[in-house]
């Protein structure tokens, strides 16, 4: 375990004691290195014999926690689209979106898609659907591009949009995912520049 400099913050410390009368484990968890999960392409997988080995995530097949932390920019299955790095509470929609029937002629939208975990989620469980994937800020949008053309969909359309033009574009959605952009407190155990 790697010992953290920057303490968290206090005001975020602060609205957790009133939410957790004992924090101590809370925050010990925190201190802790971040386990490493990925999530395996299912269609790639079909062609290949050498897979990631790990532990699989109880709610989505194709996840696995990691013992140890591959360096991703250097491992060509990634670079293939094999797997895509992404937490495990992420993917959690697989198991939402296996309760939901949509037609097979619908539209879906993935509004804020970046950087596009969730995004090869929706498009792993409907493949034959209309599939477009929004993300606001332009370099968000080039790495969520990324992600989706190493990942390899079809019937998919990546923009770069403001959600109130959309709504003008007249294009009607059977389904609209959401994943708000938040506080970014879930970076404060990846990433120490976060606390500050």
């Amino acid at each position: 375990m790697n010992e953290r400099n920057n303490s968290l913050p206090e005001d975020f410390l602060d609205r957790i004691r009133m939410q957790i009368t004992d924090i101590t484990e809370f925050v010990s968890e925190l201190e802790r290195d971040a386990p490493t999960f990925i999530r395996i392409n299912g269609e790639k997988a079909k062609r290949v014999t050498h897979l990631p080995v790990g532990e699989e995530v109880k709610w989505n097949k194709m996840g696995l926690k990691l013992k140890e932390r591959p360096r991703f920019n250097q491992d060509p299955l990634y670079h293939a689209g094999l797997y895509y790095p992404m937490e495990a509470s992420s993917m959690f929609l697989d198991h939402v979106l296996q309760q939901i029937s949509i037609s097979d002629s619908a539209n879906i939208l993935d509004l804020c898609a970046a950087p596009g975990g969730k995004t090869l989620i929706i498009k792993d469980r409907f493949p034959s659907q209309f599939l477009v994937s929004n993300e606001i800020e332009s370099k968000r949008a080039h790495i969520l591009k990324e992600n989706v053309i190493r990942w390899g969909t079809d019937e998919h359309l990546v923009i770069n949009s403001d959600a109130k033009k959309l709504s003008k574009a007249g294009t009607r959605y059977e389904l609209i995912v959401v994943d708000a952009p938040c506080s970014g407190e879930g970076l404060f155990r990846k990433d120490e520049r976060s606390r500050g």
